[in-house]
């Protein structure tokens, strides 16, 4: 499938993508009943459910909170018209930051739909390995992502004011900006080397929303505000680059919606970070 504009695609391509959204990021199992009724609300309002689909995105949540609301019976006819107009006034109130996340979620379903429709039938243990992400060796996991990103940050009592104290460095990925301990991201330089190796076709220019896949075809994460930490890193440690460097500024002008592609740079393996002086240094 092809990733379009919203209005391009068929009522058919809305409910196979939302199907897949439904099967492919859901993170706890439901009756037959509550997806049963899922599928019901699909047939009755396809544009609604995408709406809906859309705003978790936006929030940062799978179909896990509707799926819940359905399980409560909160989605009976008045309450899914009450969804519904809300989903207009939302979208009606912010329309550009909307319209933003619609075409993020279409790029993000539409390629991890592409990748599915790809997969090959696994013997039980290639599924435990790609499904279940059991790596023996595996450094890229999502916990040791978010413990590194958290330990290189700049904290409280190394801050005066809001300005630094020692040496730092300043990075921004796709959702989020941090101050990092020069230090610090030094001393772990090794370990986020170790753990872009992992990252499939990293070696070549891979995409930020492919980062979440390990070279063996496995998911180390489903939150891409981690693989955000992990581009973050990557980026201050300077093992990741933007291809010709472009500024994030321009990301808007030169990749689709934004989001950009990434190339390990393994020319900076041994090289140290220098980093910015705090003032009056």
């Amino acid at each position: 499938m092809r990733i379009k504009r919203i209005d391009c695609y068929s009522q058919l391509e809305k409910k196979e993508l939302l199907n897949h959204w439904l099967y492919y990021y859901k993170l706890t199992e439901y009756n037959q009943e509550t997806l049963n009724r899922f599928q019901e609300l699909i047939a009755k309002d396809t544009n609604t459910i995408l709406q809906l689909a859309i705003i978790s995105y936006r929030n940062n949540i799978g179909p896990n909170d509707l799926l819940e609301l359905i399980e409560n019976d909160i989605t009976s006819d008045k309450k899914f018209e009450e969804l519904k107009n809300n989903c207009k006034k939302l979208k009606e109130n912010y329309p550009e930051p909307h319209k933003r996340a619609e075409q993020r979620f279409l790029t993000e379903v539409v390629i991890t739909y592409n990748r599915s429709k790809k997969q090959k039938m696994l013997t039980n243990e290639e599924f435990a390995k790609k499904v279940l992400g059991l790596s023996k060796n595996s450094m890229l996991t999502s916990k040791r992502v978010k413990e590194v990103f958290e330990y290189c940050l700049l904290t409280e009592q190394e801050l005066e004011n809001g300005e630094p104290l020692e040496e730092f460095i300043i990075t921004e990925g796709v959702m989020t900006k941090a101050i990092f301990s020069t230090e610090r991201i030094n001393h772990h330089k090794p370990e986020i080397n170790e753990m872009l190796d992992e990252v499939i076709n990293i070696d070549k220019t891979t995409h930020f929303f492919n980062m979440c896949t390990r070279k063996d075809g496995s998911l180390w994460t489903r939150e891409y505000e981690v693989v955000d930490q992990l581009m973050i890193l990557g980026l201050a440690s300077e093992l990741l680059a933007i291809p010709l460097n472009i500024p994030k500024d321009s990301w808007k002008d030169v990749f689709p919606d934004g989001i950009p592609f990434l190339i390990k740079n393994n020319e900076k393996i041994a090289t140290p970070v220098v980093g910015n002086k705090p003032k009056g240094i």
